[in-house]
């Protein structure tokens, strides 16, 4: 049986958990832009491991306001999935 090049990429990348970090990053990304808007074009993915995903921000005051919101945003990103991939969110300030 021979299978596609897309299909052998898929299956490595789901292999390495690579799939799982880019769909939860993207869901992630799709939240907050809904949530924020534009102001979400602040805000960088920095990693996803053991359930936790960072988010680099532009100043400790917009992390604040995210942490209030986390909850929130997880409860979104896992509704986007369908299942329970994100159990937190850590913010972490990254000067521009």
């Amino acid at each position: 049986m021979t299978k596609s090049v897309g299909q052998i990429i898929f299956n490595d990348l789901a292999k390495s958990g690579v799939y799982e970090k880019l769909t939860v990053s993207q869901c992630v990304l799709e939240v907050l832009k809904h949530v924020f808007g534009d102001l979400s074009g602040h805000l960088k993915i920095l990693s996803f491991k053991n359930g936790v995903v960072w988010i680099g921000t532009p100043n400790p005051v917009f992390s604040q306001e995210l942490s209030f919101m986390e909850r929130e945003i997880v409860n979104k990103v896992n509704g986007i999935i369908g299942e329970t991939v994100v159990k937190e969110i850590r913010f972490k300030e990254v000067f521009k």
